[in-house]
Parts: C-alpha cells; sequence; structure tokens
C-alpha cells in the first residue's frame, strides 16, 4: 500500500474524509460511518440484496442498473451494475434445486471519481422444496473488490460545512497521492417463498447478512473494517385478478447501528385483450416507494415475458435541511429474462387399436400426432352403437384401400368406402378420422416412408375436396414397418400397399 506523503494530522483527515464519502454514497444516515450503497428497486439486484434470491425463480436473467445521483454541491454518485441469474433445474424431476448469482459493480463518487470501488461476486443457492407451494434457498456468496482514492482531487476536512456536506468551492492547499486498496468480501442469505396456483410469486420473506469477514478497507495505515450488514426482505400478494395485482414489499436494512427502510407496492396492470404488436402480453407496473430520510420514490416498469425496463426517481419530501445532501437520485433497469422450466410431459398409455375397448373415450394430444385414451364411458347409447359398428367396419379388409406399385392413385371402387366415411364425420362433428398409408419392402425404408406418406395424402386431400375440414384430418405414413400379409409374393406385397383407416371421438 502506498503511504500518504503528509504529517498524522492530514492522514486523519483524509480518513475522515473517506468515511464521509463512504457515507455519502450510501443513504445518508450519520457522519463517520461508513454504510453500503444500495438500489432503491433492491428485488432487481439480488447479489446486493439478498444472494438467496437467485434461486426465487426458473428463469435466467441478465440485468443492467444504473444509479446515478447529484449532490448539493454538484458532486456526482454513479454506481452501474451487471448481474446475471442462472436457476439450476433438474428436468427430469421437474424441480428447481439451485441456482448460481453473478454480478459486477462498479461505485463511483465525485465529478472526478474520487473515490472508485469496482468488484465482482459469486453466489451458490440450494433450493429445497417443502411442499408444492413452499420453497426455501439458503446462499454463499464471496467477492472480490478494489477501492481507489484519488486523493489529489480530494477535499479535506477544512472544506466540509455542517449541515451541508463538503464545498468544493473552499481552498484546499494541499496535495495528496492516489492509493489502492483490494478486499474479500463474504456475504449469506435465506429467503422462504410461497407460489400461487399459477406459479407465481406469492409471498416471501428473507434475510441476509454481508461482509461477514469485515474486510478492512482503509487507504493508509489506519484499520477501517467494514461492519456488518443485515437486512430482511418481506413481501405479499394481497389482491389478484386478471385486470391488477398488489403487492406490498419491505426491505429493512441495519449496518453500524444504524437502520435504514424501503417499503413500497407493486401495481401491475396487463394489457388485455391485445391478440398482436408489441403490446401483446405486456404489463405496465406503478411502484411508489417510501425510503429513509424522508425520501419518496416513483418507479414505473414495462414488462413482456422475456424483456423488462424501469425507472426510478427518489426525491426528498420535508424540509431539505434533512437531508441537504440529496438533489436528485434516479435509477435504471433493463433486464432480459427467459424461463427455463420446462415442465415434464405426463406419460400417457398408448393403445394398440386392436386393444381398443368400445365405450372408451379417445383423445388427440397437443401434438395430434399421439393417441391416447382414457376410462370414460360413453352416455349415449346411439354413440356407443355406432362406434361399436364402425370399430368393425374400419378393421373390414374389404374396406382398405389398396395401391398399385410406386403409386398413390386409387381406384373408383375406393371412392364408396370414402364416402361412407365422409357421411359419417359430416353428420358428427366430434369425430376426426386418421389415415395411415403403408408399402410393400421393395425399395429403401426411407423411399417406402414418402410414398406411404403420400399415398395417405392423396385420401386426405380427397376428402377435404368432399367438404372435410382439414384440421379433422389426420396423415402418417409408416412404410414397410406394419406388413398385414407375406412380402415373398405379388399377392402379398399388393395388400401391404395400402391405407387403413382409425376414427377417433374428440373430447371437448
Amino acid at each position: 500500500m502506498k503511504e500518504i506523503k503528509k504529517s498524522s494530522g492530514i492522514n486523519q483527515r483524509i480518513t475522515i474524509k473517506l468515511i464521509l464519502l463512504i457515507t455519502s454514497m450510501a443513504f445518508e444516515i450519520a457522519p463517520l460511518q461508513a454504510q453500503d450503497a444500495l438500489f432503491t428497486n433492491y428485488l432487481t439486484t439480488p447479489m446486493q440484496t439478498n444472494p438467496a434470491l437467485v434461486t426465487f425463480d426458473n428463469d435466467f436473467k441478465i440485468s443492467m442498473n444504473y444509479r446515478g445521483r447529484v449532490s448539493e454541491f454538484a458532486q456526482n454518485y454513479n454506481m452501474p451494475s451487471l448481474s446475471i441469474i442462472y436457476p439450476l433445474i433438474n428436468q427430469e424431476k421437474s424441480k428447481r434445486w439451485g441456482g448460481l448469482g453473478f454480478s459486477v459493480l462498479s461505485d463511483m463518487s465525485g465529478n472526478s471519481q474520487m473515490i472508485k470501488t469496482t468488484g465482482a461476486s459469486l453466489a451458490f443457492a440450494y433450493n429445497l422444496q417443502i411442499n408444492e407451494k413452499q420453497f426455501v434457498g439458503a446462499s454463499l456468496g464471496a467477492g472480490y473488490f478494489r477501492r481507489q482514492a484519488d486523493v489529489n482531487n480530494m477535499t479535506t476536512g477544512s472544506q466540509y460545512v455542517p449541515n451541508q456536506g463538503f464545498d468544493p468551492n473552499i481552498p484546499i492547499n494541499e496535495t495528496f497521492t492516489n492509493d489502492t486498496k483490494g478486499y474479500l468480501d463474504l456475504s449469506t442469505g435465506l429467503v422462504w417463498q410461497l407460489i400461487d396456483k399459477n406459479g407465481e410469486n406469492k409471498a416471501f420473506a428473507g434475510i441476509s447478512a454481508f461482509h461477514l469477514n469485515k474486510p478492512d478497507i482503509s487507504l493508509n495505515d489506519q484499520t477501517d473494517v467494514l461492519p456488518f450488514r443485515y437486512g430482511i426482505q418481506l413481501g405479499y400478494k394481497i389482491f389478484s385478478n386478471e385486470k391488477i395485482s398488489i403487492f406490498p414489499d419491505a426491505g429493512l436494512d441495519f449496518q453500524a447501528g444504524l437502520m435504514r427502510y424501503n417499503v413500497g407496492v407493486s401495481i401491475k396492470i396487463p394489457f388485455k385483450g391485445i391478440e398482436q404488436g408489441y403490446m401483446k402480453d405486456a404489463t405496465l407496473s406503478f411502484k411508489p416507494r417510501y425510503l429513509s430520510d424522508n425520501l419518496a420514490s416513483m418507479g414505473i416498469e414495462f414488462s413482456k415475458t422475456n424483456f423488462v425496463i424501469s425507472f426510478a426517481y427518489d426525491f426528498a419530501v420535508a424540509n431539505r435541511s434533512i437531508n441537504s445532501n440529496v438533489v436528485d437520485v434516479y435509477e435504471i433497469h433493463i433486464g432480459y429474462r427467459k424461463n427455463l422450466f420446462k415442465p415434464k410431459q405426463k406419460k400417457e398409455k398408448i393403445i394398440v387399436d386392436d386393444h381398443y375397448i368400445v365405450g372408451q373415450e379417445r383423445i388427440l394430444n397437443k401434438n395430434n400426432e399421439v393417441l391416447v385414451v382414457h376410462d370414460t364411458v360413453y352416455l349415449e347409447d346411439t354413440k356407443k352403437i355406432m362406434e361399436q359398428e364402425w370399430s368393425e367396419k374400419l378393421k373390414d379388409p374389404e374396406r382398405k384401400i389398396t395401391f398399385n406399385y410406386k403409386s398413390e392413385k386409387f381406384e373408383d371402387e375406393a371412392k364408396d368406402v370414402l364416402n361412407e366415411i365422409i357421411g359419417l364425420l359430416k353428420t358428427n362433428d366430434d369425430y376426426v378420422i386418421e389415415i395411415e398409408g403403408h408399402t410393400d419392402n421393395i425399395g429403401d425404408a426411407e423411399s417406402n416412408k414418402r410414398q406411404s406418406l403420400r399415398r395417405a395424402q392423396a385420401i386426405g386431400d380427397y376428402l377435404v375436396k368432399q367438404g372435410i375440414q382439414k384440421s379433422r384430418i389426420r396423415v402418417s405414413g409408416r412404410g414397410a414397418s406394419k406388413p398385414i400379409a407375406t412380402n415373398a409374393s405379388d399377392e402379398g406385397r399388393s395388400k401391404n400397399r395400402r391405407v387403413e383407416f382409425r376414427l377417433y371421438r374428440v373430447i371437448k
């Protein structure tokens, strides 16, 4: 560490000045007490608020935050921050078991950046699921920071004006050298969370602790440890419907025997009824807050599924003599997020057609490919009878339409079978038809599969021309994988070049 090339009295003034500058960069609570700088929208900066918040949800997040202020004597304070949150999810078990967080922070004070603290933090959080709706996350974090002071541009104790701060217009008449300090900083946190039926945050409570190792931040030969900081975070959604949700929250912070508070509410208003354009799936939020030292904040946030941007402005609500060192405080937050959770598809039992029992209902899944059944008996006897009759008809070999070799054209005789199916579909809107094409084993597997699909498609095109909606027709090609006769003879191969039908009732 470089040594200050002045008397011990000057050293003391520098130390006092450094502490006061650090204090002013926080919430200006009391002189001679070093306190951390905190963001007004503290939930957007989990690495500085509570590292356990990195396992708060299933979103991968990249966030950029900027906090800027101007003091009474136009001394600027700037604090940009970048954070990356990555949830750890076990997709097989459909469970979020932890999270990783990384952040880079730069804290600069003074027009000439007299004091600059930069560093990076890394946190790991483990998430314990208590039940379907409740989770508890615990974390450990570590960071390395480097503090640098440009004392050539620094003011001294002789320039301090009571109840106003430092006046740079008063002559300094002294010159100092630069100095730097690097230190390790440890943190931890714990958070409890309750989610609602939609998987959204309904309530949370957290506690955090920073500077567990009490790092020495002194820039000279005098010890100056960074005091413990303890935090409490609370929130509860008191109201929510399709038009609005109201979510109050509060953050309490204790450091060096002093307390700071941050109380606010998030009022979210989703844009409903917009099916197209940039406002689709968008939400507008208003975020009024009340802070320590008689400060209020007004914030607004615009968010979509993968994007969020917000702005907050802090201002004094009481006599400025109480907090004369603050003029303007503003924050900007820009974030990208993507949900990494993939809900595990429920495995349904696939029923082979030959095992189909009359009276069971068949349902198409979302991708219109896999067909499943549920043991729900039809209530209408007429539907039962129709289902039984058609299950027998469609299995009849005489109703399997066959084709010539390498052809997808069907004979006119096949139209008699197709017209029966068309009549059924037109009189029963809750039925759909699957057309499955097949080939013999001559040729390679891929070309046979394409040929079988063309045969099924040719039948489907005919049904569409006869007035059946395309959405009620499913086509597939199986190639030579499901023969019904031997491929060792011409007669057997002729039977295998066919299409088969399956009729399904869609349960609405």
